[in-house]
């Protein structure tokens, strides 16, 4: 599971609610599924070596049948070796019939030669051409049956070439059948395994972020990241905090540390992958934000907080997401009895999940206009699937305005 950093340049509206309004995209489903109980199943690699394994069999299936059916065709060509040696016998019986023929036509002769012989001398001559001639046609007729023999032979040899070519083709059309059955049955049940599942123990949440920041200061404050469930992770955090505005944006630096110095949430950095997390551990982030301060009195800021994760099980695993809204206060206001941002709940349908890509735009009333990728949207985090994470779907309403901003960061390559 590759980590990712995801610096997207949108800007995402603050809420005066803690529930974050985000627009779903309509190719995903309402809800995600919790994964399957482990007992019994195959781990991911299991499976997608058993679907690289049927796949491979399906494809030595087609190439046997493919070699099966090729016989069959070259099997009446002239230049197969077998249908070769029945057009030579052929020629041979024909030149032996008629070697025979001439052999025979030769006795015929001889006995009539035999037959008018006027003397002695004559007839004794007569006969020994006669003989002559009769071994002569022995001969040919022995050839005759030896060139018939082997056209018998040769023919029998390329009718049992067919015959066994034509059942082997056929006797294999069931085990191509089962071997493309269990091809699609391993793909589809890999490519069900590759669906993000809704990891409901994995929790993220933040402690220490105040509701409202004053301008000129630092802020830190702890993410912690709580392994719920009964599996072994690796996890991916996810987080998404920047100010509102587009004029804001650069008054605020994100900074993340994860044991030990801090880290700016900018273009090339990465939140490190934490693995592995086992059952009912916690690991903590700490986050830094500093607002400068010309930052304006009151601009909203927003986080969202999830966390995904892998196992030897599923490659995509997501943590429900948290939203928070704080607010940007005058440098020198009294920040005593400030609460902190408290959580609200993102839907499944919003949540951004790997594969997931919309276009850019920025909706207010009917005006559509390009979201700024160039802007400072600081984020971390990796998808843990295979594909890359693709944020999609990160918006909210602007007070009383209506206004909504969809954020999508481009498909990056691929784990």
């Amino acid at each position: 599971m590759r980590r990712r950093l995801l610096h997207a340049a949108a800007a995402v509206a603050a809420v005066t609610a803690p529930a974050l309004l985000l627009a779903s995209a309509p190719a995903l489903a309402d809800t995600l599924a919790a994964p399957a109980d482990t007992a019994g199943m195959q781990t991911y690699a299991e499976l997608e070596q058993a679907a690289a394994d049927a796949a491979q069999a399906y494809e030595e299936a087609v190439a046997s049948q493919k070699a099966l059916l090729d016989e069959l065709k070259a099997l009446e060509e002239d230049t197969h070796p077998l249908k070769a040696a029945v057009l030579s016998a052929q020629q041979a019986v024909l030149d032996a019939a008629e070697e025979k023929a001439t052999a025979d036509k030769a006795v015929e002769d001889a006995r009539t030669r035999l037959e008018e012989a006027a003397d002695d001398a004559a007839k004794a001559e007569a006969q020994k051409a006669l003989d002559e001639a009769e071994a002569a046609a022995a001969t040919a007729a022995g050839k005759k049956d030896a060139a018939d023999a082997a056209l018998e032979a040769a023919q029998e040899a390329l009718t049992e070439a067919r015959i066994k070519t034509a059942r082997d083709y056929e006797l294999g059309k069931k085990p191509e059948e089962a071997a493309r059955q269990a091809k699609e049955q391993t793909a589809a049940a890999l490519a069900e395994r590759r669906e993000c599942a809704r990891l409901t123990g994995l929790t993220t949440l933040a402690e220490g972020l105040p509701s409202r920041i004053n301008a000129g200061t630092t802020t830190d404050f702890t993410v912690h990241i709580v392994n719920g469930t009964a599996r072994t992770l690796t996890v991916d955090p996810l987080f998404l905090i920047t100010l509102r505005a587009t004029a804001e944006r650069d008054h605020m630096k994100v900074q993340w540390s994860y044991g030990s110095g801090w880290t700016e949430l900018d273009r090339g950095n990465r939140l490190e992958t934490i693995s592995p997390v086992k059952p009912g551990d916690r690991r903590d982030v700490k986050i830094r934000l500093t607002v400068d301060d010309e930052a304006t009195t009151g601009a909203e800021g927003i986080a969202l907080l999830a966390a995904d994760a892998s196992d030897a099980y599923n490659p995509c695993l997501l943590g429900p997401m948290k939203s928070y809204a704080f607010k940007v206060a005058a440098a020198g206001t009294d920040t005593g009895g400030v609460d902190d941002a408290e959580p609200g709940d993102v839907p499944d349908e919003d949540r951004p999940r790997p594969g997931d890509e919309q276009p850019d735009t920025s909706t207010q009333g009917d005006r559509e206009t390009p979201v700024d990728t160039e802007g400072d949207l600081a984020e971390t985090g990796a998808s843990s699937a295979l594909r890359p994470l693709a944020l999609t779907s990160l918006a909210a309403a602007a007070l009383g305005t209506g206004a909504v901003i969809a954020v999508r960061r481009r498909r990056t390559s691929a784990n």
